[in-house]
């Protein structure tokens, strides 16, 4: 008999955080001349390397092999039952049906026509798990087009983004996909300046109704980018559409401009002059301190004048003081022979 433990991966019983291992189990007994008994097993619903086998194959596993994080067991593609809160915009199949390229269910949805519905994916075993998802149904015919950068201005050789949105005429984003000759050939947006990244096409390629692009901004600061509109397939006043993806009164229509500057001009110019009148005060001062230091060394020279004057005159003085004690130490002997 041998048992061994492993990772974390296995709640308790009502639990809903992982806590055990699988803790196989093997046995092995053998029975004389008859086939022995083994059993390996794990102590979980299946061993995890079922689990990993599946999701190698990316095929589904069956209900109750695993769970979520709030311990609700997972739902086999069987149990999970789909609605859409709108029917007059799109219907759906009630179950879903695995895709093994990609791993995953899918619902079947039929478009009605143009909107929004909301799918709801339930675990009809529990109904304790539940998702949803948000659908437009559009047609593939643009009715409008905007374009944008997502600033008004950048730094020098910064990261733009230009942004083509097209609509339907219900409002909604177009589908995705490629819209081969979306410009006339030869007439497609171009720049007055030339910037690293920015491409001439006449496609247009959207996810979500858009179209993004990234090139990078001029170095040179101040400069002012116009991005000249393009001009769409047909003659515009025409009423007759001139794509199957554009209405007839875009027939010849002007789109894609765009215009930005590059920061740095009439602001560098204020920053230079804010910098040569601080030089400026700066050097004033530097002036200043200058004529501190001399005026202090010319006092500095008067007092040692003064100092010099001083201890002359008092040398002088007790030079003076000695002559007059002489004087007097002469008269005291003077006075003492006249009184003998």
């Amino acid at each position: 008999m041998a048992m061994t433990n492993a990772s974390a991966l296995v709640a308790p019983t009502y639990a809903a955080e992982k806590m055990l291992g699988t803790n196989p189990i093997a046995v092995a007994v053998p029975a004389g001349n008859e086939a022995p008994f083994v059993a390996d097993f794990a102590t979980t619903t299946a061993a995890n390397g079922k689990l990993e086998i599946a999701q190698r194959k990316n095929e589904p596993i069956p209900t109750g092999w695993a769970q979520d994080a709030n311990g609700n067991a997972n739902p086999g593609a069987s149990q999970v039952d789909v609605a859409s809160s709108n029917t007059a915009v799109a219907t759906v199949a009630l179950a879903t049906t695995w895709d093994a390229t990609v791993g995953a269910y899918y619902p079947v949805i039929t478009p009605v026509s143009e909107g929004t519905t909301t799918l709801t994916f339930t675990d009809d075993a529990t109904g304790a798990i539940k998702a949803t998802a948000v659908i437009n149904v559009s047609k593939a015919v643009i009715s409008s087009v905007v374009t944008s950068t997502d600033a008004s201005s950048y730094d020098p050789a910064t990261a733009v983004k230009y942004v083509v949105t097209a609509k339907d005429a219900a409002g909604n984003p177009i589908p995705d996909g490629s819209y081969t000759g979306f410009y006339a050939a030869g007439y497609e947006p171009t720049s007055n300046i030339g910037m690293q990244g920015f491409a001439v096409v006449d496609t247009l390629t959207t996810t979500s109704g858009a179209q993004s692009s990234t090139f990078y901004a001029p170095v040179t600061p101040g400069t002012t980018v116009t991005i000249s509109a393009g001009t769409m397939q047909g003659t515009a006043g025409t009423t007759t559409p001139a794509t199957s993806f554009q209405v007839a009164a875009l027939n010849g229509s002007s789109q894609g401009a765009a215009t930005f500057t590059v920061n740095g001009g009439s602001d560098a110019s204020a920053a230079t002059d804010a910098a040569n009148a601080a030089t400026d005060a700066a050097n004033a001062a530097a002036d200043s301190a200058d004529a501190a230091t001399q005026a202090a060394q010319d006092a500095g020279a008067k007092a040692d004048a003064a100092l010099a004057a001083v201890t002359a005159l008092s040398q002088q003085v007790t030079s003076v003081l000695a002559k007059i004690a002489g004087l007097a130490a002469s008269l005291a002997r003077i006075i003492k022979k006249v009184k003998a």
